[in-house]
């Protein structure tokens, strides 16, 4: 089992930009699952995220550091998935609107 000390180093240790926005979701759902421990309980000092073959520990002082660490990861996926998408604006022409 390889365990992280942190998001960042198991984000950065795919190769892949595919395997990087994968292990974002993945640390993106262990954090929402730490906001609803941390709605029952009232307060958050660590996260564990352990699903078998990796592992990551991280701790936070409250609810905030929580949400500033998933819009942080949001903007990072945004960014990888534009990156393996390309952005793309389609024009249309106002008569083919319904």
């Amino acid at each position: 089992m390889i365990t992280y000390d942190s998001a960042k180093s198991y984000v950065l240790s795919a190769t892949t930009v595919q395997g990087k926005i994968t292990h974002i979701d993945t640390v993106i759902t262990a954090l929402e699952g730490v906001m609803v421990d941390a709605a029952e309980s009232g307060n958050i000092s660590e996260y564990m995220l352990n699903d078998g073959q990796t592992k990551i520990e991280a701790k936070y002082t409250g609810v905030q550091d929580v949400v500033n660490s998933m819009m942080a990861l949001n903007k990072l996926r945004t960014f990888y998935v534009n990156q393996l998408a390309g952005r793309v604006v389609t024009l249309v022409d106002q008569h083919n609107f319904r």
